[in-house]
């Protein structure tokens, strides 16, 4: 079983930090289940090792910290047991471990800084949110694109998206468009902007000086404080029509958030806005409903209860949604022509089955260790 990533660590001039590095740049990092089972075993190891002060994740690549999960490992595996809720299905077994991880980065109780350099998407966005420092670069690409592959925002998702204002996390989460390094502090999805590259920007993590008997939070704040660059209205598209937003906040359905962006779309020159209004067009109807039924439920959540509601969701849509059929027109076939289940109208029944876990309570525990 081959792991992609590699891991050091470093003795800087007064604080010692692990290092772990994703390496594989064909799939833009996208993480499969042996990595994924690394990366939280390495974490785990470092929570309880009492040399190690903080801990930093990366890319060995500037083009993608994480593009997301391996999604095409998942449509193969998907292929061999459509119909199967097995909880020892390898697709069980991805969602469970990826969900995992994404807890105990939540939960971490050492500093964890996430350089979100190049495509931060899907699982990437798991990863980086739950961190106690959120770097985004100059090449920054951040976005939640599930519903445009027949999933939704899982990974929490939900949970992060609802709680943004003025219909932006609605905004992302039912069109997927993906927004910059400006945006991304702006909106609070991200706490600091650095120049250069994540290996830069290591470098000069592991040979500044910090300031007398620092604690590792400090050091951390101390560096990146001194590091990191403002951002101005030109450099965020999102705040550009920010104001404008507000008539998108909280929609009585996806059809009524639909016709408001297409009027905002209209009003504005913005090509990002109209991006979002392409691509709003084109998701798969059931997972957009599916998703702004999760946005309203998460907002009163917490991010332990939206991670076990996303594996029994997440599992819905591999066995009754359209995730094959997604995965197949975007990265198998590449056709980009999907030809989704529910074009307009679903039962309640059928959406039901999305929202109501039977599973026994045992079995959508997580393990957070």
């Amino acid at each position: 079983m081959t792991v992609h990533s590699s891991v050091r660590q470093i003795e800087a001039l007064k604080h010692r930090f692990g290092v772990m590095s994703l390496d594989r740049p064909k799939s833009l990092n996208s993480v499969d289940l042996a990595l994924t089972l690394s990366i939280h075993q390495q974490l785990v190891a470092w929570r309880d090792d009492p040399n190690i002060e903080f801990v930093v994740l990366m890319s060995e690549h500037e083009r993608a910290f994480c593009a997301g999960g391996d999604i095409v490992a998942l449509y193969h595996a998907l292929q061999e047991c459509r119909q199967t809720l097995r909880s020892d299905h390898y697709v069980y077994e991805f969602f469970h471990a990826e969900y995992s991880l994404d807890e105990l980065i939540h939960y971490y109780p050492k500093p964890i800084v996430v350089l979100g350099q190049g495509v931060v998407m899907g699982g990437g966005v798991g990863m980086f949110m739950g961190a106690s420092h959120r770097v985004v670069f100059d090449n920054t690409r951040f976005a939640m694109p599930e519903v445009c592959i027949g999933l939704f925002p899982d990974v929490a998702g939900t949970w992060m998206l609802a709680r943004l204002p003025n219909g932006v996390g609605e905004l992302l989460a039912l069109s997927g468009v993906s927004i910059q390094a400006a945006d991304c502090v702006a909106l609070g999805l991200a706490d600091w902007w650095v120049p250069g590259s994540s290996a830069e920007f290591l470098t000069h993590l592991e040979q500044a000086t910090p300031q007398a008997e620092a604690s590792p939070l400090a050091y951390l704040n101390q560096i990146l404080g001194e590091y990191a660059k403002g951002w101005v209205l030109s450099d965020s598209p999102v705040m550009q029509v920010y104001p404008a937003l507000r008539s998108l906040a909280r929609p009585a359905s996806v059809a009524d958030f639909t016709q408001q962006l297409a009027v905002l779309a209209q009003q504005t020159s913005q090509p990002w806005l109209h991006q979002a209004y392409e691509q709003l067009c084109t998701a798969s109807p059931l997972s957009q409903t599916i998703t702004l039924a999760l946005m309203a439920q998460n907002r009163k959540r917490s991010v332990s209860q939206t991670l076990a509601d996303d594996l029994w969701v997440a599992m819905q849509c591999c066995a009754r949604g359209d995730l094959v059929e997604g995965v197949r027109a975007l990265l198998i076939d590449k056709d980009r022509q999907p030809v989704w289940q529910h074009p307009k109208d679903f039962s309640p029944l059928e959406l039901e089955r999305f929202y109501r876990p039977d599973w026994p309570n045992a079995e959508l525990a997580l393990c957070f260790k």
